[in-house]
């Protein structure tokens, strides 16, 4: 039996780990891939979950990650509240 290979868009942080990119993006990217840039943004900003930075991020630096997205710590849990 061959297991199967699960795979998302993301983008990577300056600490080399994945940040999986919203459904929202994904859509931006389509779009643009089909032809339609008008009013469309080509960056986006988001947090990364290992180590809580956030950076600006261009459509093109999207690539596909195997595998499955890191859970987020949520902050609250965290600090043992």
């Amino acid at each position: 039996m061959i297991a199967e290979l699960k795979a998302y868009c993301a983008v990577l942080c300056r600490c080399n780990q994945p940040i999986p990119i919203p459904k929202r993006v994904e859509t931006f990217q389509r779009e643009i891939e089909r032809g339609d840039q008008t009013r469309l943004p080509q960056a986006f900003i988001l947090r990364c979950r290992a180590c809580e930075h956030e950076n600006v991020y261009l459509l093109k630096d999207i690539q596909e990650v195997e595998g499955e997205p890191r859970e987020r710590i949520h902050r609250a849990k965290a600090a043992g509240r």
